[in-house]
């Protein structure tokens, strides 16, 4: 199981499992860093959160991203790629050949 990658997946699974009955009896407000919280509080930070989400999705990370977003306090929902693309600067035809996709 090891080798085929099964037992990662079934460890990831059940440290979000943890981390999400573990959120749902605690709030945030305790645990927020200073650092955190001073990059939540700029637009460039804000993006960069949005690009790491953005990285775990395109690693196929699902349950990783499951931890960052609610301690990171992101919104439930991810901006379209378009639109990071466009905060960041990416052309449209680099989106197009498909730079940035995962392997």
């Amino acid at each position: 199981l090891e080798t085929k990658g099964v037992l990662g997946k079934i460890r990831a699974e059940l440290r979000a499992s943890v981390f999400t009955a573990i959120q749902e009896e605690e709030t945030y407000d305790k645990v927020e860093t200073d650092a955190l919280r001073d990059l939540r509080a700029t637009a460039d930070g804000r993006l960069l959160l949005e690009l790491v989400r953005e990285l775990l999705a395109a690693l196929g990370l699902d349950f990783t991203a499951s931890v960052l977003v609610p301690e990171a306090r992101l919104p439930a929902d991810a901006p379209p790629r378009e639109e990071l693309a466009r905060e960041l600067g990416l052309g449209a035809a680099r989106l197009a050949n498909g730079a940035g996709e995962a392997p």
